[in-house]
C-alpha cells in the first residue's frame, strides 16, 4: 500500500464526511506538513485543503470487493453500541446513541468523536463571511446545547485522557507556530499546554501521558502535563495507539513493518508482548488490550497467547478500527463516491457514497452487516465515533 493509496482513500473518505460543501467555500489556511512515510495524522490538514467540513472520526476504511464472503444481516443501526450521527440531506443530521436522538440540523456539529460521561465530544466546523472553514471540537450536551472546548482553529482530532476526563488538542497560533492544550471537560478550563515550535502528530493519552512526534527527531516524545516532554526511544517509530482502559499500547515501527503490543513500566522501559512483522496496514488493538486485529492478514490474534482467528477480508486500507467493546469491532466500508458538479440551480456538490458498516466478533470471526447506503438513493450516510 502506497503514500498516494493513503491519501486517495481517506480524501475519498472525508469528502464522503462532508456530505455537501459550497463550491465557494474558503478552505483554512494550509499549514507545513511533517514529512515522515506512512503518517495519515494530518487528517485534519488535509480536510482543510480540500475545503471539506469535518474531522475524522477513526472509523474503519476496508474496501471490501466482490470476492469477499458474504457477510450475515445483523440488528440493524438500533443494535449499535457507539454513538454515531445520520446525515439525511443538507441541513439534516441527527445524532444517535442507544435510544437517545439529538437533532443537529444544520448546526456547526459536523462528526461525533466518543462518547462522554456529559453527553459527546464532536468536530465543529464554522464558516465565516469569507467562506473561510474553521475546525473545532465541542461538548455536546443530552439537552442539545454545544459547548465549545479547547482552540478553534484545532490541527488534528482530539484525543480523551484515560479516564475521558480531559482532551488534548492541538491548535496553531500566531506566528505559524502551535501548541497542544489541555482541556477539563466538566469545566471547559484549560488545566495544561505544552508551545511548538513546529505542527507535530499527536497520538495517543495513554496512563504513562501524551505521545506525539515530528519530523526533529527520530523518536516519539512522552509528556505528562505539569512535567517537561522527554524521547522515548522506539527505532523507526511510526505511530501509536492507546485505549487507555489498559497499559497496553499499540505501536507501529517503519524499519521492521511490526506492529507491537507493548507495555511500559514506570522506569519507561518497553517491553513486547506480541508483535507481527507481516503486515504493512494499519491494526486495532481491544480495549482490554487482549485481542490484536490485523486486517490485511485477515486475522484477530490473542495477545496472550498468540491463537489466530481467521476474519473476512477487511485489508483494503484501514485508517483505524472502532471496538464496541472487547469482542466486537466495527468495520466501516466506503466502495465508492461520486460528485455531482454545481449548476446554476443548485450551487453545490454533492457528493454519493456507497457505504457498508459491518460488526465482527474476534473471537469467532464471524461478522454480519449492520447498515448499507447504496448511491442513487435518499438513504443517510452515516459517520461512527467512539463509544
Amino acid at each position: 500500500m502506497t503514500d498516494h493509496d493513503t491519501e486517495t482513500r481517506l480524501r475519498d473518505y472525508l469528502h464522503t464526511k462532508a456530505q455537501v460543501v459550497p463550491d465557494h467555500a474558503t478552505p483554512p489556511e494550509p499549514v507545513a506538513s511533517v514529512h515522515r512515510p506512512r503518517r495519515t495524522w494530518p487528517v485534519l490538514a488535509a480536510a482543510a485543503s480540500m475545503a471539506a467540513v469535518l474531522a475524522l472520526a477513526v472509523p474503519y476504511l476496508g474496501g471490501l470487493g466482490s470476492d469477499d464472503p458474504p457477510v450475515s444481516a445483523g440488528g440493524g443501526l438500533s443494535s449499535l453500541k457507539v454513538p454515531y450521527i445520520l446525515t439525511e440531506g443538507p441541513g439534516s443530521r441527527t445524532l444517535h446513541d442507544g435510544t437517545t436522538t439529538i437533532p443537529l440540523g444544520n448546526g456547526p456539529a459536523r462528526d461525533v468523536v466518543a462518547r462522554l460521561a456529559t453527553g459527546w465530544l464532536v468536530v465543529t466546523a464554522k464558516t465565516d463571511a469569507g467562506k473561510r472553514v474553521t475546525l473545532g471540537h465541542a461538548v455536546l450536551t443530552k439537552d442539545g446545547r454545544l459547548r465549545p472546548v479547547g482552540p478553534s482553529n484545532a490541527m488534528q482530532n482530539a484525543i480523551l485522557s484515560p479516564d475521558r476526563k480531559q482532551v488534548a488538542i492541538l491548535g496553531q497560533i500566531a506566528g505559524g507556530s502551535f501548541k497542544i492544550e489541555v482541556i477539563d471537560l466538566a469545566t471547559g478550563n484549560k488545566t495544561a499546554d505544552l508551545p511548538l515550535p513546529s505542527l507535530v502528530a499527536l497520538h495517543a493519552w495513554s496512563k504513562h501521558g501524551i505521545w506525539y512526534d515530528d519530523d526533529t527527531a527520530a523518536n516519539p516524545q512522552l509528556w505528562q502535563p505539569g512535567e517537561q516532554p522527554r524521547e522515548v526511544e522506539i527505532p523507526g517509530f511510526t505511530s501509536i495507539t492507546a485505549p487507555g482502559t489498559t497499559d497496553r499500547m499499540l505501536i507501529r515501527t517503519q524499519r521492521d513493518g511490526c506492529v507491537k503490543v507493548m507495555t511500559m513500566d514506570e522506569s519507561g522501559e518497553l517491553t513486547t508482548l506480541r508483535e507481527n512483522c507481516d503486515s504493512t496496514s494499519d491494526a486495532g488493538l481491544s480495549p482490554d488490550g487482549k485481542v490484536l486485529v490485523i486486517p490485511e492478514l485477515q486475522v484477530a490474534v490473542n495477545v496472550d497467547s498468540g491463537e489466530q482467528t481467521p476474519l473476512p477480508d477487511l485489508s483494503n486500507q484501514s485508517v483505524g478500527l472502532v471496538f464496541e467493546d472487547d469482542r466486537t469491532v466495527l468495520a466501516m466500508a466506503t466502495l465508492a463516491v461520486s460528485e455531482s458538479q454545481p449548476t446554476p440551480t443548485t450551487p453545490i456538490r454533492t457528493l454519493e457514497a456507497h457505504q457498508l458498516l459491518k460488526r465482527c466478533d474476534v473471537l469467532t470471526g464471524t461478522c454480519e452487516k449492520v447498515f448499507e447506503r447504496l448511491p442513487g438513493t435518499d438513504d443517510p450516510t452515516i459517520g461512527i465515533g467512539q463509544p
